[in-house]
């Protein structure tokens, strides 16, 4: 069973993601996926994306001033992954593209 201690850190992220308005769903894909309303270059990205990972790591950084470690990293892809499956299913712009040509 993982700590309370050890997953606080993660809780704090996850609660300051969606307090700057990020939401959390799945696509048309069943791809979770996360909405990012101030992200410059685009707006939607799979929890698992590289671009995304690193600004779940930047966060992480300015609440703790450590740097995300990979098993903690690994978690918070789970825990992002379930708040994206609370958050039901959406269909996006990027999911709509490739949905219309199936």
């Amino acid at each position: 069973m993982v700590s309370n201690r050890k997953t606080a850190p993660l809780s704090k992220v996850i609660k300051q993601l969606i307090d700057d308005g990020e939401q959390f769903f799945v696509n048309s894909l069943l791809k979770p996926v996360v909405h990012i309303p101030d992200d410059p270059y685009q707006q939607y990205w799979e929890v698992t994306h590289e671009r995304f990972l690193a600004h779940v790591s930047s966060v992480y950084h300015a609440l703790t001033n450590e740097y995300l470690k990979t098993a903690e990293r690994d978690m918070l892809i789970e825990l992002l992954k379930e708040e994206c499956y609370k958050g039901g299913r959406r269909l996006t712009g990027v999911a709509s593209a490739t949905t219309a040509r199936s």
